[in-house]
């Protein structure tokens, strides 16, 4: 089981000793089993967890049991939730080992399906009480996890709300079963079982009748009406049923009334005190009511079916039925005031403390709204939410705190502040940090030496924190010049030593601030003072502990990516692996700063034309640039996969990727970037041969003159195709002249690379054939290196014309014969053989064969170390020795590679 999860959400419901058989309900359900999804969904009351539980008892079959709740809205919660209830219901197909919490989400998806496909039985996953997952995230994941379901799998979801899933594909393709309101409706047999066989009472047809109708076969309110009979002593039947209301407010008053009211005082009591629990043992009722019985009022109240439920077997757990225990908590208000209210939801808190429960404390002290409490209790937990990738979780929780006990505590408010920018929240973290400089009445970026030394400490750190989120926050705008100043300026204060007395946040404001002008050199199209700045980050963080992995991480993917830039793509593809490895040698998880590196090795498997690693790693770096709203990995990662699919004839699908890169960019305010998606847009235009739109951007378009280069030259390039096409040959060689002296002048290879194909293009269409040759020769003996393949494929046949010319043209310090007899091969056929990736820079040892076989056989470190009586540590090793030689980075690569060069 996984660690820190709680286990009585993942048991099956045991069966009420006393239960109304809805056969009709069963054999639907039996006949279901041979599609993928089983919807069970209808409004609260209506039975849906006790049917399936009855089904599932009665099935034999195995499953996997997993009861929802609020809290499970974070994305890493609810999936490490899904592997535990897999886990636990002994899911471990060819010794597979599930992924743990914290796995990058996609990862740890795909390899939950992986596990699943190892079945050899049906397995049931059943998920209930869905309607409480709002995250569309979750319901994202949830719609890719069904779609690729292996068979003998059925998902199983209990939920009050239509579950946003594909239903309608489903239902054509027979592959859903559905129960809803209707279905679930106690029918009048039913009705008069449960009223007269299990709860005793003598009603007349009349009676029934009226019952049936008033209630319109809700499961709740019948039970709720015959229990309301049991307790009306002086009344007959008729009376109080002719008098029951089927509104659920009337049933809620009802309840309260002729229920709750009726029983012993101590009883009373005990239910609305421990109304407030989710969920309930002995100890924590003690705790919570001073109690010295707890249990054996527990089992009271099963035995009286008074609305409460176990959880497990052994009676230890339970939980109220939402509504009555929505009702007692209203009651509660009523009689007992809201500080008696509070100091119950206190005591909760205090006791999940000590069992370590930091979590759950958590969300009792916020709801007590001891909101000191709750600040204490998140500043020792924030840090492993960053960790565990909780971080909704962990904002949700600091906007619950008011501003002045984050104005209090630097250490939460950074956190806060770090959060929203780690999650792109621009629009609210810019409102926090205008509060800050409001406090200070300073703008970050504007003080003096002297003025820094005439501030507190605290006023230091936290004007320190404020340049830090003013120098990130400046890039939303592309403002490169005031992020380099700001940086500037902070990193200057540390240098004089006037700036802050604490040693994390001196590292804290260094790293960020030297990350912000990293980030403002880059897209100011300097790689080279870029890559300084992000080596210094990666200096001054790592080895410091779990607190700076963030840092670390984006520092290291952004290296990788001007490095790339530079035109050492093979350097990038060490530096990228060299993150992942180091990420899961310290079993990281990986965060939304690995979305730049996996869109960094999509681009470099692109250009060396393995397109299914290309789109394996565009699709994961899109993926969480979408759940951090990751900007400076969403639009690279976007245009690598829109790309991609016009490369394989999905010109559709290429330009709905634009579409929706254009709405993510304007919901974050990103607009700066549209020009730069438009620019791109025009080029697949281009290059499908849709001219009259390309020709409908280039009018009246010229290049925007920004500090952002990378930004502003994709117009430029686009310019220079159009103007190609268009047989305007001068404006194209002016775009071509302008845009290379920048290159040339801050040393961006890979794109001098392009540029100079693009130059031999331009004399090849004024028919001069000779210095068209040297242009291309030059961008190939450039590439030649680094394995270049689809930076000259993608310009198509009149390349490919030149490119035959130049093999029988003797250029002197040109190209290799090999080079260019590959390239041509790829031109001809849409295939490199072998692909440059799978070019192995040694051989693998025996022993790396012998591991790779176990890894491609589903076995995890600790199996393979049994297998082959080494340590974990050294299966570690030989994993990182094969992976480095075989250019991959996951199991699923490692395996696919390997078969492909006949290793296994």
């Amino acid at each position: 089981m996984h660690k820190a999860l709680l286990s009585t959400k993942l048991l099956i419901p045991p069966l009420a000793q006393a239960l109304v058989l809805r056969p009709r309900l069963l054999e639907r359900l039996d006949n279901g089993t041979s599609g993928r999804l089983t919807s069970v969904c209808a409004p609260a009351g209506y039975g849906k967890t006790t049917l399936l539980a009855h089904w599932i008892h009665r099935s034999g079959r195995q499953v996997a049991w997993l009861s929802l709740d609020p809290g499970d809205n974070d994305p890493q919660r609810f999936w490490a939730y899904v592997a535990a209830a897999l886990e636990r219901a002994g899911l471990h197909p060819a010794g597979r080992p599930l992924p743990e919490a914290g796995s990058d989400l996609e990862t740890l998806i795909t390899e939950l399906l992986n596990a699943l496909a190892g079945l050899e039985e049906t397995l049931l996953l059943v998920l209930d009480d869905y309607h409480l997952i709002e995250n569309p995230l979750i319901h994202a994941g949830l719609v890719h996890f069904l779609g690729h379901l292996p068979p003998g799998v059925r998902l199983v979801i209990a939920s009050r709300s239509d579950a946003t899933l594909p239903l309608a594909s489903l239902r054509v393709a027979r592959q859903v079963l559905e129960l809803g309101e209707r279905d679930l409706r106690f029918t009048r047999d039913e009705a008069r079982a449960l009223c007269t066989e299990l709860m005793g009472l003598a009603l007349g047809e009349d009676d029934l009748d009226i019952l049936e109708a008033r209630t319109e076969g809700w499961a709740a309110g019948l039970q709720l009406a015959a229990l309301s009979l049991q307790y009306a002593a002086d009344e007959s039947p008729s009376t109080v049923i002719r008098s029951f209301s089927g509104g659920n407010r009337f049933v809620f008053d009802y309840l309260v009334e002729e229920v709750v009211r009726r029983q012993p005082p101590e009883i009373r009591q005990f239910l609305m005190r421990t109304s407030i629990l989710r969920q309930m043992n002995a100890s924590l009722c003690a705790a919570v009511t001073g109690c010295d019985d707890a249990q054996a009022l527990l089992e009271g109240l099963e035995r009286a079916r008074l609305f409460i439920e176990p959880l497990d077997q052994t009676r230890g757990w339970y939980r109220y039925h939402t509504l009555f225990a929505d009702s007692l908590q209203a009651y509660l208000q009523g009689s007992a005031g809201q500080e008696v209210v509070t100091e119950l939801f206190r005591r909760a808190g205090q006791w999940f403390e000590d069992q370590g429960d930091t979590e759950q404390a958590v969300e009792y002290a916020l709801l007590a709204g001891d909101h000191a409490r709750a600040a204490d209790l998140l500043e020792a937990l924030s840090l492993k939410m960053f960790q565990k990738n909780m971080l909704h979780t962990l904002i949700g929780w600091l906007r619950a705190l008011p501003d002045q006990v984050l104005d209090s505590n630097p250490s939460l408010r950074l956190h806060y502040a770090l959060a929203l920018t780690a999650t792109w929240q621009a629009g609210r973290a810019e409102a926090y940090l205008r509060k800050i400089e409001g406090n200070l009445s300073v703008t970050a970026g504007d003080l003096t030496d002297e003025q820094v030394r005439a501030l507190t400490p605290e006023a230091r750190s936290l004007y320190a924190n404020a340049a830090v989120m003013r120098c990130l926050l400046s890039m939303k705008t592309m403002d490169t010049a005031r992020v380099i100043r700001i940086a500037e300026q902070t990193l200057a204060h540390m240098r004089a030593s006037v700036w802050l007395d604490s040693e994390d946040d001196r590292i804290r404001a260094f790293s960020y601030t030297t990350m912000g002008v990293g980030l403002a050199h880059e897209y100011s199209g300097n790689p080279t003072a870029a890559g300084e700045s992000y080596r210094r980050v990666i200096e001054a963080t790592q080895g410091r502990g779990m607190r700076w992995v963030f840092i670390t991480q984006w520092a290291w993917s952004h290296q990788g990516y001007v490095e790339a830039m530079q035109n050492r793509l093979h350097q990038a593809f060490a530096t990228y692996r060299q993150e992942i490895d180091w990420a899961l040698e310290h079993n990281m998880p990986a965060s939304s700063l690995f979305g730049l590196t996996h869109v960094g090795l999509g681009e470099l498997y692109y250009e060396w034309n393995d397109l299914d690693a290309a789109q394996s790693c565009f699709l994961q770096g899109i993926a969480l640039g979408k759940k951090w709203n990751a900007w400076d990995s969403l639009w690279p990662g976007y245009f690598g996969l829109a790309r991609l699919m016009h490369v394989r004839g999905n010109v559709s699908e290429a330009q709905r990727l634009l579409d929706e890169l254009s709405a993510l960019l304007l919901g974050q305010g990103m607009h700066v970037i549209i020009p730069a998606v438009e620019a791109f847009r025009a080029m697949l235009h281009l290059a499908q041969g849709s001219t009259e739109a390309a020709w409908h951007w280039a009018a009246g378009v010229e290049p925007e003159g920004t500090a952002a280069a990378l930004i502003g030259e994709w117009q430029t390039l686009a310019l220079v195709r159009v103007r190609l096409a268009q047989g305007r040959l001068d404006e194209a060689q002016a775009h071509l002249e302008r845009l290379g002296l920048e290159v040339r002048a801050r040393r961006r290879t890979r794109r001098e690379i392009e540029l100079l194909t693009l130059e031999a293009r331009l004399l090849q269409a004024r028919g001069r054939q000779g210095r068209a040759l040297e242009a291309l020769a030059r961008a190939l003996t450039l590439a030649e290196p680094e394995g270049y393949l689809r930076t000259f494929v993608d310009e198509g046949p009149p390349l490919a014309a030149l490119v035959r010319k130049l093999a029988s043209a003797r250029i002197a310090g040109g190209p290799g014969p090999h080079y260019l007899a590959w390239l041509r091969e790829v031109f001809e056929t849409g295939q490199a053989s072998p692909p440059v990736t799978e070019a192995l820079i040694e051989p693998l040892t025996e022993r790396e064969s012998e591991v790779l076989t176990l890894i491609a056989h589903g076995l995890g470190y600790e199996e393979i170390g049994g297998r082959l009586e080494i340590s974990i540590n050294t299966v570690r090793t030989h994993v990182k020795a094969a992976y480095q030689k075989l250019g991959i980075h996951n199991r699923a690569q490692a395996a696919e590679r390997a078969r492909k060069l006949g290793l296994i």
